[in-house]
This record gives C-alpha cells, structure tokens and sequence, in this order.
C-alpha cells in the first residue's frame, strides 16, 4: 500500500474496521500500521484476520507472538501476565543524527540528544535499560561530532531520572504567553545579536509610556533562510492545468471566434494527420493556425503571423471580400456555394516569438497535411 493516496484511503477503511471489530481491545495505530493486544483466544484471532482480508485478498500482514512482538522503537513482551517495554533496536539502524559541526543553532543540537534521551524514557518500562540505551545514545551521539561535556552533561541523565515514568506520558497543556514575538533570519552563528535583542528589550520598560505595550521580553526565533534547494526545486506543484482545444474569447463584438474549430482533437484529410491544438484564442500572438472549409474537408492553408490573430484573420477575410487575384485562399472562398460563413480556423501552437520557429513548424505542417499538393498552400 505504498501509493500516494494510502493514508486517505486506509483512514477510511480503518475507521470502519476500529469500529466494527476492534471496539473491545486494546489497538494503537500508525497510519498503516497497528499494535494489538488480543486476549480472546487464538481462535478469534484467525477470525479477526480472517474477517478484514474478506475485503480485498491479502489487503494485512499480520505478525503474531505469544511472548515478544517488536513495533517500530518499541519492543514489547508478556511476563506473569504484566506487558514490558523496552527500546528495540534494529539490526539496519546506522543511528545518523545531526553533526555537531553542522551550522544549526546550538539549541537544536542539545535538543536532539535531550529529545532521544526522552523518549528512550517514555518507552523503557525500567530505569537500568533506559540507563543502558542512554549510555548507547552516548557513543553514537560522540561519532557524530558531539562534545561529551557541553552537549551530553550528566546532569541531562540525573534529571531525567528524577522525573516520573507516568508523568511524562500524561498530555500536558503550555500557558498562554504574552510574549511579543520577534522573528530573526538565521545567518550562521547569531548568538551575539540574541544578546543584544534581550539588552534592547529592556529600554521600553524603562519608558512609562509604553510600559505597558512592552511588558514582557519578546520571544526571538530564527527563520530558516533561502537555501539554494528553495531556489532550485519548486516546494508546490503547478496548479496550471494544460487543456487543448482553442477557446474563445468571450467578447460579445467578436467577429472572429465564430469561426473557431474548438475541438480538442482535429484530424486534416487527405492525409490523415491528427493535431493537439493548444488553448488560444483570437488574441494570441506569435502563432501558427490552419485555415480550413466547412463544405471541402480536403482543403486547408498553413500560416503563421507575429501579430495577434484576430488581425490577420481580418486581413484575410477583407481579401476574400476584395476578391483579390492571384491568392489561392481568395480563389477557393469565391467559387460557387462558397462564402465567408465556410471560413474556420485553428490555432495550432502560440507564443513562438522566434520568426525561425514558426516558418519552422508551418513548413513542417505543410508537409505532413500535404496542403501545398491538395491544399491553398501551393
């Protein structure tokens, strides 16, 4: 279930599931996987698996034990009737924290291995393995660059041990803060002008006027800077969706638009070649459009023109009005039981500002539909 939509659709499912069949034990769950305590007997439990694989077909996996069971860092395990816990460590773990010498805030640094020394707390059950992981979390913590004085005091440890097991997993609540919040880029190592902010914040206190605005000290943060990945892969895809077909543009004096072929496929006879036009319209520029009769499928005319469409479309029409010789798109569109109302068009590809493009792509056109052999470009 790797896919990019199986946290949605396993939410839905398993809300379903939790309800219906796992209402009466003990279940924790971790987008797509779960940790269970059974105690209905084996049998049940071949119904339980049994029962949501009806769904789809192997849809779980499902690992059992009747002593030991290992999820995620947890590792779990049944004595007299009472669960334990520990730290599990796994074989493909290389434990790759953040280097010391890495240009982070020395705050984040400490708080890494404070963090890990926390929840190394919160998972083991006993405080001499939660002294063996911390003595672990030491040596991988001294391969990473880690000052065993400044960054792993003793003092983390003894502090840690004075605080009680089942205070740590009840949720506590922050107060409110008052604090004015200052935001700060962060340019390498900052410390000084941190200093100096506290300093300054003491000066309107001190003013009786704006005593009040300024009670409280502001709170400084640092922003993380533009990095040259911000600048080199783009954080949100396109919301731009590329349709084809031509479109009007909705003026109720346009002229032009009437004419428009708005199909998102056009096949050209004779020869049969099949085009994706673009979404353009009277306005764009720059483009390479097929002209073509409504009463002769057979006949088209390749162009190309570096102004907007919707004037040198005109320009043809007032020569077909005209009846200007020695044109073959006036010749055809002045024969018998033909009229400027037999006129279409279709505008293959826009923004090509390049004049050497555009000749390009229409002598390309105009070979493949063959309009210079059956069509008005001869």
């Amino acid at each position: 279930m790797g896919t990019m939509i199986t946290p949605l659709y396993l939410n839905n499912f398993r809300t379903s599931l939790e309800e219906k069949v796992l209402n009466n034990c003990v279940h924790l769950r971790y987008i797509d996987d779960k940790f269970m305590v059974w105690v209905y007997g084996l049998l049940a439990y071949d119904m339980l698996v049994m029962k949501p694989n009806n769904f789809c077909p192997f849809i779980f996996t499902f690992e059992k034990s009747n002593s030991m069971i290992s999820f995620f860092e947890t590792f779990a395990s049944v004595d007299w009737g009472r669960t334990l816990t520990s730290l599990y460590d796994h074989h493909t773990d290389n434990h790759t924290y953040l280097y010391c010498k890495n240009h982070h805030s020395h705050h984040i640094k400490e708080s890494i291995v404070c963090s890990r020394c926390l929840r190394h707390m919160i998972i083991c059950l006993f405080a001499i393995c939660f002294l063996k992981q911390s003595l672990t979390l030491r040596v991988h913590s001294l391969n990473c660059g880690y000052h065993p004085n400044k960054f792993i005091p003793c003092k983390i440890l003894a502090n840690f041990l004075k605080i009680q097991r089942d205070r740590n997993l009840q949720y506590t609540s922050k107060p409110g803060s008052h604090h004015i919040p200052l935001a700060l880029t962060h340019i390498g190592q900052m410390d000084p002008s941190l200093t100096s902010v506290k300093e300054a914040s003491r000066l309107p206190r001190l003013d009786e006027n704006v005593r009040g605005v300024f009670m409280h000290p502001p709170v400084t943060f640092r922003t993380k800077p533009i990095t040259l990945r911000d600048r080199l892969v783009k954080r949100r895809l396109s919301s731009h969706v590329t349709t084809s077909g031509n479109i009007k543009c909705g003026k109720t004096r346009c002229k032009t638009c009437k004419h428009m072929v708005t199909d998102q496929t056009i096949t050209l006879s004779p020869s049969g070649h099949c085009l994706r036009p673009g979404p353009y319209n009277c306005d764009s520029s720059h483009v390479v459009y097929v002209l073509m009769c409504s009463l002769c499928p057979n006949i088209q005319y390749v162009g190309q023109t570096s102004k907007p469409f919707r004037e040198r479309f005109n320009k043809h029409k007032s020569h077909i009005r005209l009846n200007k010789t020695g044109i073959p798109v006036v010749e055809h569109f002045n024969l018998s039981n033909h009229n400027l109302d037999c006129l279409r068009f279709v505008i293959i590809k826009g923004n090509l500002h390049d004049h050497y493009r555009r000749v390009l792509l229409e002598t390309e056109l105009i070979v493949r539909i063959r309009s210079h052999v059956y069509g008005l470009n001869a």
